[in-house]
């Protein structure tokens, strides 16, 4: 059962196409599943949270806010978050237009479609944004400085607001606007996947999110750091966690090793390993 809060003229997704309409925040009763979904009281209580995610990262932050109480809205584009294109893949195994994986990310938010590339799509984002303690995102900063969405033009109109920020490789460098996704940043090139590889064989394949999960943790993290310091100074503040950033982390006992040591630390075969405790 849905409930709708009208806001104002924009489009909203039913299952099967896009409806012209006024804009309408839908709040789920009941997940898509038979299992009730009830947001319980927690110290996010009050605070409003506006994410603008896709896929995976920035969705499983804001969704971990919403378990500990926050109000989160979705902002998706009309064509919908691509993730929730993975209900085909179900429907062609099991023959069932479900979405789990999507369902277990975007557990327990409002949501609404709109083109913030556009005057009218724009303007009802910064009317979200108006009376909003947090804002997600995993846009990459090029479109966000194209659509003036950055953190720098956001925060002059928005002082108090926590702007989060999750990227594959970091808002600096070279390499800022380069895209990427969990497998190839968190996994691969962060050396986590050839850490776990025993000799002469390949390199175990990654579950599906993962670095995307502990990269939303981790924006989580942040993000009630920054909510607690607003406590303090008033000020908001841009939040950044990235892809590269958690695989690095995750590698840190082999990487402190190397810099301090010049060790290489390679992976044991179980029936002979250094520690059986480990094992």
């Amino acid at each position: 059962m849905i409930r709708t809060r009208r806001l104002k003229r924009t489009h909203v997704f039913s299952r099967k196409k896009i409806i012209p309409s006024f804009c309408r925040v839908t709040v789920p009763r009941a997940r898509t599943t038979e299992v009730a979904y009830h947001r319980l009281m927690g110290p996010m209580e009050g605070i409003k949270v506006v994410e603008m995610g896709f896929w995976v990262a920035a969705p499983a932050a804001a969704a971990i806010l919403g378990d500990w109480g926050a109000d989160v809205i979705k902002v998706e584009p009309l064509t919908g978050d691509p993730y929730r294109g993975f209900r085909t893949y179900f429907e062609l195994t099991i023959g069932r237009a479900e979405n789990p994986p999507f369902e277990v990310d975007n557990r327990g938010k409002r949501g609404i479609a709109l083109d913030y590339t556009t005057d009218e799509g724009k303007a009802i984002l910064m009317d979200l944004l108006e009376d909003a303690d947090v804002f997600v995102t995993n846009v990459r900063r090029d479109a966000l400085l194209r659509n003036g969405l950055d953190h720098e033009t956001i925060s002059k109109r928005f002082p108090r607001l926590v702007y989060a920020c999750l990227t594959a490789l970091g808002l600096e460098g070279p390499e800022v606007n380069r895209p990427g996704f969990d497998v190839g940043m968190f996994w691969s090139r962060s050396g986590v996947a050839a850490s776990l590889a025993l000799p002469g064989q390949h390199v175990p394949s990654q579950r599906g999110g993962m670095g995307d999960h502990m990269t939303g943790i981790a924006a989580a993290a942040g993000i009630s750091a920054a909510l607690f310091q607003r406590e303090r100074t008033g000020n908001g503040q841009v939040i950044t966690t990235a892809l590269i950033r958690l695989g690095s982390y995750m590698m840190s006992f082999d990487l402190a090793c190397a810099i301090k040591f010049g060790l290489e630390t390679v992976a044991a075969d179980r029936f002979a390993p250094a520690n059986p405790i480990t094992n």
